[in-house]
């Protein structure tokens, strides 16, 4: 069960004066001596994602987060962002990585109308619902992992190729270089 609480993104939307703050959304879920925040916001499009996931993200961690006391709320902050339209891998994986004030998801290709029980799925299925899949996933395939990543992730084959013998965290920092490059 979660709790609506348009009284949070009330004040987040007077004290930053971002008219933006308009169309998220904030759920609580109680559990024993805490409160988890679920944070959503319905985009139209990548384009508006981009434009705006860090004023929200940085909105919420100065009206909000900032005045929360309990450490496991404070870490207890999730940021849906709700995109009708497609989302590349990269921006996704730029966004979803970011650790400023809160765990960030984005789910795409959303339709409307989303109501509250609509909303209330998405947060159990990506929040709260855990399932295993113990089936093997085994390829019939044979194509090998550098014509996999070559095809599917050009960019992070092109950092690997050319590297050398770095480090792994070398190499993901490159990564992340090309992928904020391309942004």
């Amino acid at each position: 069960m979660f709790l609506n609480q348009p009284e949070i993104i009330e004040k987040i939307r007077h004290e930053s004066g971002n008219n933006f703050i308009d169309s998220i959304q904030c759920r609580i879920k109680p559990l024993n001596n805490y409160n988890v925040y679920m944070f959503t916001v319905v985009l139209n499009d990548q384009e508006e994602l981009l434009e705006n996931w860090k004023d929200i993200s940085g909105d919420i961690a100065i009206y909000f987060q900032g005045e929360l006391t309990n450490d496991i709320e404070i870490w207890n902050i999730y940021l849906l962002f709700l995109v009708q339209g497609s989302v590349d891998s990269e921006v996704r994986y730029i966004i979803e990585q970011n650790k400023y004030s809160s765990r960030k998801l984005v789910v795409e290709n959303v339709m409307r109308p989303l109501d509250d029980e609509n909303i209330n799925n998405i947060l159990e299925e990506k929040l709260f619902r855990v399932e295993i899949d113990t089936a093997s996933k085994v390829s019939s395939d044979t194509e090998s992992v550098s014509a996999v990543l070559k095809n599917d992730y050009e960019n992070l084959y092109n950092v690997v190729k050319n590297s050398g013998h770095e480090k792994p965290a070398v190499l993901f920092n490159k990564y992340l270089e090309v992928l904020k490059n391309e942004l």
